[in-house]
Formats: C-alpha cells, structure tokens, sequence
C-alpha cells in the first residue's frame, strides 16, 4: 500500500515548502483513507494539503491544553481555546468534504461522523504486532475534544 501511495503522491502536484515531516505524516494517513474508499484524486489534493495544515494546528493547541497545569488557561475566553474552536469550525466542513461518500450525501446526512471512523480507531487497536517504521503510514486519527476544555 504504502508503494501505491508513495507513487501516487510523486505524480500529483508537490506540497508547499513549509511542510514538515508531522504534515506530511497527516497528509499520508488521509491520503491512505481515501485511497482505499476510492475517493482520492487531484480535486481533493488541495483539501488534503489544507486539512493538515489546520489539523497539524489543531493537534497542537490541543496537546498544548491537555498538557497546561494553569486552570485559568482553559476558560472559554481564553486564547487558545478560541482558537481551538476556530480550528474546529475549519476542520469540520473540510471533514465532511473529504470524507461523506456520494450516496451519504444523497441521504442527507451532512452533520453526522462518516461510518469508517470507528472501524480505524478498532484497527488501530487490533493491530499489535511490531510494525518496520520506514516507509509505514500512521492511521487516520479523528479529532477529539480536550479532556479540561
């Protein structure tokens, strides 16, 4: 798969300069996911690029939150969880963009979690034996709420 995937991404246009080695991490796991549902091609490039850039951000202030022992760091009003929630309102649509098939969208089912998301997190936990790190991709994590927030 991951010889599929490395191939596929050296044809399509070349990511921005300023992507590191945790973008491109992000970009290979989504990019991987929609491989194998059949979706990934050219148009939805761009949002890829786009969701680990936002994604990359959102892991981060979420880290920085769950990691902060100041209490008055995690109020509402405070700057990293405003923009916490502005991640979230960037993250969600490109989400369901990238990842409602074209019959979910017929059904209307635009606010729900697509269905695959549980099967990666129960793939993720069932697959324990050592993996070789070199050329492996990282699965799909959806995005959770910070445990104080």
């Amino acid at each position: 798969m991951t010889i599929k995937l490395d191939y596929i991404l050296a044809r399509l246009p070349p990511v921005p300069d300023y992507f590191t080695e945790r973008h491109m991490e992000i970009v290979r796991s989504l990019a991987s996911v929609l491989l194998r549902d059949g979706t990934f091609d050219e148009a939805v490039w761009l949002q890829v690029q786009r969701y680990a850039v936002h994604r990359l951000k959102w892991d981060d202030i979420n880290f920085d939150l769950e990691t902060d022992d100041g209490e008055d760091e995690k109020g509402f009003g405070s700057p990293k969880v405003q923009r916490l929630a502005y991640l979230d309102k960037v993250l969600t649509p490109l989400e369901r963009e990238l990842f409602f098939t074209p019959a979910s969208r017929k059904e209307g089912l635009g606010s729900e979690q697509a269905s695959f998301m549980s099967l990666l997190t129960g793939a993720e936990k069932a697959t324990s034996a050592p993996v070789d790190p070199v050329g492996a991709v990282t699965p799909f994590r959806p995005r959770r709420r910070p445990v104080g927030g």
